[in-house]
């Protein structure tokens, strides 16, 4: 059994891997920079002639290539993952010493028998992306030659192609299986893998064969052949098998591609750390936290069926429930008092945290207990919030004072929206303002350095528009800030990063029934583009409909894309980055019942909550404050 760990870190990649080896490969270890690779063979009986068949060899080979493609994806775009290659089914999870502990979890000898036979050949476990099954066919290594002729390749590249999708659909039934106990479940991916099979190649077997077209698009999931073979990986995508180990820019390009094509999907559930690492660890369960998704806007039918669902969960065990970001809503009163008042008449053993909710909005029947313990943001940013916003007056109780934290946070940065090039009233609709945000980001945070030549890319993009930018009005950078990031310190990525602001979010032209422009992208949007900033706008529902919303809002949950998320204050409730700017801002159409002071209030301080360590703060001029 061939087993693998890629993992990408800030310094390189570390892989560790036990392959079954060659008979000129027996003991040989070579270790050299960040790469580790130990080569062992298993023991043969003494006297006995070892034989190793040549499609062992070529199987083995493939699997090599492979996992030489998938570090080299790890390094190129710094990703986390855990790679396995070659496991049983049966060996999952079998070892009689962790029997205690592994009961705790679904157990392979409880499966239907007809799913107990097989294996993985490459089982990818990713932090963001959830779990990739590969199926490798070594299939084409000796095409053109006389012993096999163009319509014998044909035969055999379609019964490998048809058994392949067979053998996907074994291990995706059998894998979601024994994750069924993870809530929400990760979301599962499967590719088929040629190493010897160029992507028309495939193509053109395929429309010989119209049940294996049909069979290929079920077992992956799409709707065209085209999509199905984009899915597939070829030899075209990967490095020279001769050289498996060297990757040209249009190699990575096309494996790059690949990748992106087959894990980025829109009905994904978001894959958590807890459960990246409940995946690689198996560990016991205790204290582990489920999520549960609920809308309670969707009336009494939502409130009973989570109520149902939770009891049913909970078995008549101890229920611990956080409900997170619970706002004195009027038209939801209602809805937490029904859920409060049934839950409990069904579950005497409930305990409840309300988090964010207001201390004059707790549901009838509850005993209140005050927890004063910060758990998103540093220091720094919790004494910012209570000097910029009066926590008694919106009724928030304060933080404890005696509350003991390993460090005190970055510092503060602070940018000014006035002098020369801020001519808008409002820094969403102000050029500069992106592209000096994007300065920050990109100069003082270092953020995209993760990425092989991302940040020099963005680093030259910004020096030569940098005349176009009036110098930085911000406050002093924590000493860490600037510098690259170690193995102990993961660069900052662009998805670790929300600019929110309060105003009508467009990110292209929108045109009314008569044809008239309605709205255009904001300004503030294009100046961080300009700079080198990717950004995925949150739109506004009210120009682009509830479902564009609800889409753009769900794409920066998940994150899937590596982009700065530019949102609204309310729509981010219950997120958090590790970098958050806040811009100050008006609906001057919708906001009129509002006072300045309660906006400004309620804006920084739901800003300040998403943010778990650097806080950016744009500010307005004292003289030009656009809320007087």
């Amino acid at each position: 059994m061939a087993s693998g760990c890629v993992e990408s870190r800030g310094d390189g990649c570390q892989v560790y891997r036990h392959t079954p080896a060659s008979p000129t490969q027996v003991g040989e270890q070579n270790s050299t920079g960040q790469l580790s690779v130990l080569w062992t063979s298993q023991p043969c009986a003494p006297n006995k002639e070892t034989c190793v068949q040549e499609s062992t060899l070529r199987d083995d080979f493939a699997q090599q290539h492979v996992l030489h493609c998938l570090q080299a994806l790890a390094e190129h775009h710094g990703e986390v993952m855990f790679v396995i290659s070659q496991l049983r089914f049966s060996d999952y999870l079998n070892r009689p010493c962790y029997s205690a502990t592994t009961a705790l979890f679904p157990r392979f000898s409880d499966i239907e028998k007809r799913f107990r036979d097989g294996d993985f050949d490459v089982l990818v476990l990713h932090r963001r992306y959830g779990v990739v099954i590969g199926e490798i066919k070594s299939v084409g290594l000796h095409a053109g030659t006389a012993e096999n002729s163009y319509q014998n390749l044909v035969d055999d590249v379609a019964k490998r192609v048809r058994k392949a999708a067979w053998q996907l659909n074994k291990s995706s039934e059998v894998l979601r299986y024994l994750l069924h106990d993870l809530s929400p479940p990760p979301p599962v991916h499967k590719a088929l893998i040629l190493p010897y099979i160029t992507s028309n190649s495939l193509g053109a077997v395929l429309e010989k064969y119209e049940d294996l077209k049909t069979t290929l698009c079920q077992c992956l999931e799409t709707e065209t052949t085209d999509d199905a073979v984009q899915l597939c990986l070829c030899s075209n995508q990967m490095s020279d098998r001769t050289r498996p180990w060297e990757f040209t820019d249009d190699v990575m390009s096309g494996l790059s591609h690949w990748w992106l094509r087959l894990t980025t999907h829109e009905d994904d559930y978001s894959m958590t750390g807890d459960i990246y690492e409940d995946i690689v660890a198996r560990s016991q369960p205790t204290g582990k936290v489920h999520i549960h998704f609920y809308n309670f806007q969707k009336g009494e039918e939502e409130v009973t069926k989570s109520i149902n669902d939770l009891v049913n969960f909970a078995k008549n065990e101890t229920l611990h429930i956080v409900m997170d970001e619970v706002y004195p809503d009027p038209t939801l009163a209602k809805s937490y008092n029904q859920f409060v008042m049934e839950l409990t008449a069904k579950n005497r053993e409930v305990h409840l945290w309300m988090a964010g909710a207001m201390h004059n909005c707790i549901p009838y029947g509850l005993e209140e207990k005050q927890m004063l313990v910060p758990l998103r943001c540093v220091p720094v940013v919790q004494r910012m919030l209570i000097n910029v916003v009066d926590l008694e007056k919106i009724n928030i109780k304060n933080y404890a004072n005696r509350i003991h934290h390993s460090c005190d946070g970055p510092n503060i940065i602070q940018l000014m929206h006035a002098g020369d090039g801020h001519a808008e009233r409002w820094p969403l609709e102000c050029w500069q303002c992106g592209f000096q945000i994007a300065e920050v980001l990109l100069q003082h945070l270092q953020i995209g350095c993760g990425i092989p030549g991302m940040c020099e890319r963005d680093k030259e993009n910004v020096s030569v528009q940098r005349k176009n930018v009036s110098k930085l009005n911000h406050g002093s950078v924590h000493s860490g800030a600037g510098k690259k990031a170690t193995a102990s310190t993961p660069p900052l990525q662009f998805c670790d990063v929300f600019v929110l602001t309060h105003g009508h979010l467009h990110d292209d032209h929108v045109e009314d029934e008569n044809g008239q422009l309605k709205s255009h992208a904001n300004r503030l949007t294009v100046g961080l583009r300009d700079a080198g900033i990717p950004v995925h706008v949150v739109r506004d529902y009210r120009d682009y409909g509830i479902a564009i919303w609800e889409a753009d809002l769900k794409k920066a949950v998940l994150r899937k894309d590596d982009k700065v998320t530019l949102a609204e204050w309310n729509d981010v409730l219950g997120l958090e980055r590790k970098v958050v700017v806040y811009v100050p801002g008006r609906k001057d159409d919708l906001d009129k019942q509002f006072s300045n002071e309660k906006l400004e209030t309620w804006g920084k301080a739901i800003s300040m909550t998403r943010c778990i360590s650097q806080l950016i703060i744009v500010q307005l001029s004292g003289d030009d404050n656009a809320y007087k």
